[in-house]
């Protein structure tokens, strides 16, 4: 399926797929992705109101779903996934976004990497790379309650753009599960994103602060360097170079828990 102006001046708008399954078939061109949604070098607005409720997409040599630009698309429910055959896919997801989108919606989809091959289908290789990629910078994305597990790296979403706006709460494979992240308290002042004690990936979305009962206390939360005012609570840690920093005074038992 492919969803792609004419030229950057044509538009694309209200388009519904509602049960659709875009699976490739054994004797099949490899072709990536299942779903192209693309605005052709216009800007977002080109290409408009696309929803997908229920669908499946997957044994693609790239993503199930490329989002390349556009703007208020939702994804509810269904499954996407890969083969990840093509060598070019080596940092693609299941939900690929590649270029600017604006307010994209993904909630309650499957995007984990355990599509099995059908005897009609080709056979699976190496499970995908992530469950989302976001590679494109977004404003307004939204990801609520979607599988991001089995994929072949360790972390179900990829997100090395800055991005203005990107959400991700509630998906098994994402960090944000209410994972104690650490029982000991990192050094004062200790610039975290997800990178201390031994958890080498990057933590990104709302996160809580709180110290266990003890004899210590936090002292400062900052965010980028900006003092929160604010000694506990939650704060949104964005993709990018967002850091929270943590002062506290004598010794205190830490905790860092998603949300």
């Amino acid at each position: 399926m492919q969803i792609k102006p004419l030229s950057s001046g044509n538009k694309i708008y209200e388009l519904f797929f509602v049960n659709c399954i875009f699976a490739r078939s054994g004797g099949s061109t490899n072709t990536t992705p299942g779903i192209l949604i693309h605005t052709n070098g216009g800007t977002s607005d080109k290409v408009s109101d696309i929803c997908f409720a229920n669908c499946m997409s997957h044994d693609w040599a790239g993503p199930g779903m490329e989002i390349n630009g556009g703007q208020d698309i939702v994804v509810t429910g269904g499954r996407y996934g890969q083969n990840a055959t093509d060598s070019s896919m080596t940092t693609s997801g299941a939900i690929a976004v590649t270029g600017p989108a604006v307010r994209v919606s993904i909630v309650g989809s499957d995007c984990s990497g355990v599509i099995p091959s059908y005897n009609s289908q080709p056979s699976a290789t190496d499970p995908q790379p992530y469950g989302i990629s976001v590679t494109g910078a977004v404003v307004g994305m939204k990801v609520r309650g979607c599988d991001l597990t089995n994929n072949h790296n360790t972390i179900g979403l990829y997100a090395p753009t800055a991005g203005t706006d990107l959400q991700v709460t509630d998906c098994a494979g994402y960090n944000d599960q209410g994972t104690i992240v650490s029982t000991t308290a990192p050094p004062s002042t200790t610039q975290f994103n997800g990178s201390y004690s031994g958890f080498s990936t990057p933590y990104f979305g709302p996160v809580t602060f709180y110290v266990r009962p003890g004899t210590g206390t936090i002292t400062h939360i900052k965010l980028n360097g900006h003092d929160t005012n604010q000694t506990s609570g939650t704060f949104s840690i964005s993709p990018g170079t967002w850091k929270a920093e943590i002062d506290y005074s004598a010794a205190v038992n830490f905790l860092m828990i998603g949300y």
